[in-house]
């Protein structure tokens, strides 16, 4: 599985040299906004049914937790001692972003990686922004996956393609 973060929200920054971005696709053009940037993904996480660590959230505070990148409990994951991924390639597990889970390349077999196929849902999150009442928010988000192949074939079309989203 491999998540693509591909036009975050807009961030008011207030400063006339950033530059937004609302890519509307090929047919509709781009709109662009002056004093803004867009928004970083903050968080990838997934959940497991039958996991009490990782069950769905059952209530606001294990909402939160998820889309701060913590367990249900309000911990964040050790990259190098969990039992759905493996930090390969030499990384060391201190410099592994823990609230962006799997943040490895599984293509080159470096960083976190999740390591054991299962059913799970997933949630990406963005940095806080303002939402403005009857005003639009355009967050474009692509998550691309394939069973039953190699691991090495999973993302490599996706990360290199953004198109495939579409």
């Amino acid at each position: 599985m491999f998540n693509v973060f591909i036009q975050g929200p807009l961030v008011k920054t207030g400063n006339r040299d950033d530059i937004a971005y609302n890519r509307m696709g090929p047919y509709l053009g781009e709109e662009t906004f002056e004093g803004f940037r867009n928004g970083n993904m903050s968080a990838f996480i997934h959940w497991v049914g039958g996991d009490p660590q990782l069950a769905d959230a059952y209530n606001k505070d294990v909402a939160r937790n998820y889309m701060l990148g913590q367990t249900s409990d309000g911990n964040y994951p050790d990259p190098c001692n969990w039992a759905y991924g493996d930090v390969f390639g030499g990384v060391d597990c201190a410099v592994v972003n823990t609230r962006l889970w799997y943040s490895g390349d599984p293509v080159v077999n470096i960083g976190w990686i999740e390591a054991f196929p299962q059913d799970h849902q997933t949630l990406t999150s963005t940095e806080m922004f303002d939402l403005v009442k009857d005003q639009p928010m355009d967050i474009d988000c692509c998550l691309c996956c394939r069973s039953r192949i190699r691991r090495a074939k999973l993302n490599y079309p996706c990360k290199r393609n953004y198109s495939i989203c579409s």
